[in-house]
């Protein structure tokens, strides 16, 4: 099977995916479509209260900013890595180390890769053994001088590493990478996701091995260091996981995005002999605690990234659960309970303003502009969106003279009224409705059906 990578020509060898990869891409695919679709909506809806009548611009402009300040940080990192290697590392060339140059031109040649990626030698002690990136297009592999100088009596598990990076570059997955960021940090599922790549590449690096025990020897030397690798048992250190029963050991490779060595020394032989790879099956308890431990890793790159959309998850999930809770105590009762609802005591009036016609006049002032500011919202959110015109959300979040509360929308007419209790603002005057008709920009006034007015409900009811 065949697949195309970064560059209009290059086509990669593309080696049977890890089993489970498909189904976690799906699930990660639906998370982060979730995510991103709920951030817009609420960004969106936030921008409409505030400012109703550029709530898409301000949107768009919030998203820009936020994107291009991301690609920036991104930029940055890539940037500082090109630098480092063009500064202190080694480019593998006809002239420099031949030797390595032409493993990774083999390398290339096995994988079906049209293009040999750049390839740099450096030197940083106990830093990963490898690692890649891609720079104007060019794919960069590097290799630490430490394993090279390890492997110099066995030079074909250098192959392995060169695939891995290779792999690693040209996987489908690495394009949607950015997407895929909020599922990355959830429990169970982004840990999950970083192995399964993690053993997908492992099959890139196997390929590209002349002799397949040379993968499992290319990983040895994590277990066992650069000088003792040669001894190293891999039959015996294949199966050395199968005795690991402890929940608590099964929970920190839950909670890792890297699986254990063990682990996936096995995964390669099973697939270098088409055996299924014998590993005991995890304690039921450690996916219980995992459930609860995001996917936050502080010693790898961009742990402050993945701490910012953990907190982004925790206020999504909160704004959505506010939501909820608010339509379910806006959903109409059942009649029984409505009954029990309405029996309920009226809530008390405002105290009364003091007595004169200048403070009653003044306070039909704040109530006046109360409903006005009310009716503007409605007709703006009408004009946008039509439907229902009692359907203005939530008016609790205006800065309002009164509560909220005391104020409802007429579904059958362009109406936003509020009921004046008996003596409220003026002693002895009769209870009334007081109205603002937003599409015609007036004010109306009827006298109420009792002393005390009917009983008001919250935003959105009708009367």
């Amino acid at each position: 099977m065949t697949a195309k990578a970064a560059g209009p020509t290059i086509t990669v060898r593309m080696p049977i995916p890890y089993a489970r990869e498909k189904g976690l891409l799906i699930a990660a695919a639906i998370c982060a479509a979730l995510f991103w679709g709920s951030l817009v909506y609420i960004l969106y809806t936030a921008a409409d209260r505030l400012i109703p009548e550029n709530a898409i611009g301000a949107t768009a402009a919030l998203v820009f900013a936020v994107v291009i300040l991301t690609y920036l940080a991104s930029r940055l990192r890539r940037v500082g890595q090109v630098a480092f290697l063009r500064g202190h590392a080694v480019e593998l060339s006809d002239k420099q180390y031949p030797d390595l140059l032409a493993r990774v031109r083999q390398v290339t040649k096995r994988l079906d890769l049209a293009t040999p990626p750049d390839a740099y030698l450096y030197d940083r002690g106990c830093s990963a053994a490898s690692f890649s990136l891609s720079d104007s297009g060019r794919d960069i592999v590097a290799l630490n001088a430490e394993l090279a100088g390890a492997f110099s009596e066995h030079p074909g598990a250098l192959d392995f590493f060169i695939g891995y990076e290779i792999g690693w570059r040209q996987h489908p997955l690495t394009r949607w990478w950015a997407w895929l960021a909020p599922a990355r940090v959830l429990p169970l599922l982004g840990p999950a996701i970083g192995r399964a790549r993690i053993y997908t590449a492992d099959r890139f690096g196997l390929l590209a091995c002349r002799a397949k025990a040379d993968a499992a020897l290319a990983l040895a030397v994590f277990a066992s260091g650069p000088r003792r690798w040669r001894s190293f048992n891999i039959a015996h250190f294949a199966a050395q996981s199968a005795s690991a029963t402890n929940p608590m050991i099964a929970l920190m490779e839950l909670t890792q995005p890297e699986p254990w060595l063990s682990r996936r020394i096995a995964h390669l032989r099973a697939v270098a002999t088409d055996n299924p790879a014998v590993v005991p099956a995890r304690h039921a308890l450690a996916y219980l605690i995992a459930l609860f431990v995001p996917g936050l890793v502080w010693r790898r790159p961009g742990a402050s990234g993945r701490a910012l959309f953990i907190l982004l998850w925790a206020g999504l999930a909160g704004i959505t659960g506010y939501a909820v809770c608010g339509a379910l105590y806006e959903t109409p009762l059942p009649r029984a309970a409505g009954r029990a609802a309405r029996a309920l005591p009226a809530p008390a009036a405002p105290p009364a303003a003091p007595n004169g016609l200048a403070a009653a006049n003044e306070t039909r002032q704040l109530l006046d502009a109360d409903l006005k500011t009310l009716g503007n919202l409605a007709a703006t959110r009408f004009r946008k969106h039509g439907g229902n015109p009692c359907e203005v959300g939530n008016i609790g979040a205006l800065r309002l003279n009164f509560p909220a509360q005391r104020y409802a929308y007429s579904c059958d007419e362009p109406l936003v009224y509020t009921v004046v209790a008996f003596g409220e603002f003026e002693p002895g005057r009769p209870s009334y409705v007081r109205a603002y008709h937003w599409k015609e920009a007036r004010f109306t006034e009827q006298l109420s059906r009792s002393p005390a007015g009917p009983t008001t409900s919250g935003p959105g009811s009708s009367e």
